[in-house]
């Protein structure tokens, strides 16, 4: 089976959506399908090395390009798309397309949306609305990453044929370290409004009153900017290569995610790969609390949670128990488990094309 792959804007962007797309696309070609990846925008320039850098891969699909450099506004993504990116589908001509941005696209193979968060940076404008309206209704399936995003789509959009995919990952390329080989290291992985640093910031001066030892590290943004210490111990690293970034939650001894929307949490997913506990709020799928992490009830109550990452730096007893379910807990969204579930979706999809021909 040929499958395309698309990302509506640049693929070659370190985030969670695109770590999703990458790792999917390499499922598929370890099942023995021809996969293609789609990106909006992008460069040829260094492509392949760059896209190992950013996501460790063992398998480099194709990847296809439809402008280079990047959209200067949302109507020049839509119009490439829309001529583009047609002629480009045409041209592979796949038997099952997963869109990851909503894009107007036109072909006639089985299409999918996949659904990560409607709301990003935590606005929804009208506009945004009124154009997703209009596109989820060209998707044969949209594909939901989680309970509470299906619920987000059918509240918000009226949508109708939706199914629930979590995302997932390789877990066989993460590494677990016993609690002796840990740091007393809290780890935050992104700088986007969503990924709520500012909370994680604010609640990790109240960490250090109590756990003297303790220490921050941020990942992601600009590293001209962020590529320092301070005196709090809070290091910020920027952009780092995924298996850096593997290594850091194998040294760290809990993972800091107040999100403040419901999306399908990546990085809580390879923390837990690793055997990291995740504090967190409600919007990070597969969090349970006090099994493989700890919740907190208001993404910004910057008290509970320096408590609960205390609680983690602290016990450990409990640390233990966590690591454990957090491993036990990622088997499910291993990406071999994912690419079968599109799999049988494709299949279910043409199941039904026939049986109405």
């Amino acid at each position: 089976m040929r499958v395309v792959i698309t990302r509506a804007a640049s693929i070659l962007y370190p985030d969670g959506m695109n770590s999703f797309v990458s790792e999917l696309a390499v499922a598929f070609m370890k099942r023995g399908h021809d996969c293609h990846l789609v990106s909006g925008c992008g460069t040829t320039k260094d492509l392949y090395s760059r896209f190992r850098y950013l996501f460790d891969l063992d398998a480099m699909p194709t990847i296809h390009f439809l402008k280079r450099g990047f959209f200067r506004s949302r109507l020049e993504q839509v119009g490439c798309w829309l001529v583009l990116g047609s002629n480009l589908l045409s041209r592979l001509s796949p038997h099952f397309i997963i869109m990851n941005g909503i894009v107007p696209a036109i072909y006639r193979g089985f299409k999918v949306v996949v659904g990560h968060g409607l709301r990003e940076g935590g606005n929804f404008p009208r506009a945004q609305k009124f154009y997703n309206l209009l596109m989820y209704r060209q998707a044969d399936q949209i594909v939901a990453t989680s309970p509470r995003i299906r619920e987000e789509l059918v509240n918000e959009l009226n949508a109708k044929n939706v199914s629930i995919i979590p995302s997932g990952l390789d877990t066989s390329r993460y590494n677990f370290k016993p609690l002796e080989e840990r740091e007393k290291l809290v780890l935050h992985v992104g700088t986007s409004t969503i990924k709520n640093l500012h909370t994680t910031l604010r609640a990790f001066k109240l960490v250090k009153q109590k756990v003297p030892m303790a220490k921050l590290y941020v990942v992601g943004g600009s590293d001209r900017n962020m590529n320092h210490h301070n005196a709090n111990k809070i290091r910020y690293l920027g952009t780092v290569s995924k298996k850096r970034l593997k290594s850091l939650y194998s040294r760290a001894r809990v993972t800091s995610a107040p999100l403040l929307v419901n999306t399908f949490s990546c990085s809580a997913l390879e923390s837990f790969a690793s055997g990291t506990p995740v504090v967190g709020s409600h919007t990070v799928p597969a969090l349970e609390d006090n099994v493989n992490g700890l919740k907190i009830g208001q993404p910004r109550d910057h008290l509970a949670l320096a408590k609960h990452i205390t609680t983690v730096l602290e016990d450990d007893e409990l640390w233990t128990l966590m690591s454990k379910n957090a491993l036990k807990t990622v088997k499910q969204f291993d990406s071999k488990v994912i690419v079968d579930k599109y799999v049988k979706l494709y299949r279910y999809l043409e199941d039904e094309s026939c049986a109405h021909n």
